[in-house]
């Protein structure tokens, strides 16, 4: 055995070649597309519920209550953009080792979820007084329940 043989030579199993590897796997055009499907499909999901949401919105609040729900969801909106979409981001680029963080970032992202809950619980009042609308408060209370459920 010469000195500069591999570790595999040595164990005595053969190394696939790379290129074989990269044979056997889909094309990187095929997994592009699959995956933009997939995104699409649930972009347009997402619009169709929101519309819907917007519609029953329309439908059952009085014309004088649209701002306040306008500005109880904005405050809600805000407060969930900033509560943990990276580590899911994170997950979802190194799908190699899924398995391995799917049960830590899920814990991860439920403490951050369940921390901006009560954060908008403190921070309603303050709304509030700043809306100078003190009927904000109990709505953006009712959709601060919702947060520790989008982890």
């Amino acid at each position: 055995m010469s000195p500069m043989a591999s570790k595999s030579e040595m164990t005595g199993v053969a190394a696939q070649p790379s290129f074989t590897r990269i044979q056997n796997m889909a094309s990187i055009g095929t997994q592009a597309a699959h995956g933009a499907f997939w995104n699409i499909l649930f972009s347009v999901l997402n619009k169709l519920v929101a519309f819907g949401g917007q519609i029953a919105l329309a439908w059952f609040l009085l014309p004088e209550d649209m701002g306040l729900a306008g500005i109880a969801v904005a405050v809600t909106s805000i407060v969930s953009i900033a509560s943990g979409t990276i580590p899911t981001i994170l997950l979802i680029q190194h799908e190699g080792v899924f398995e391995k963080n799917a049960g830590e970032i899920f814990w991860f992202l439920l403490t951050m979820n369940f921390t901006a809950t009560l954060f908008l619980v403190a921070v309603s009042p303050l709304a509030g007084h700043l809306f100078r609308d003190p009927r904000v408060v109990p709505v953006i209370l009712i959709l601060a329940v919702a947060v520790p459920l989008m982890a």
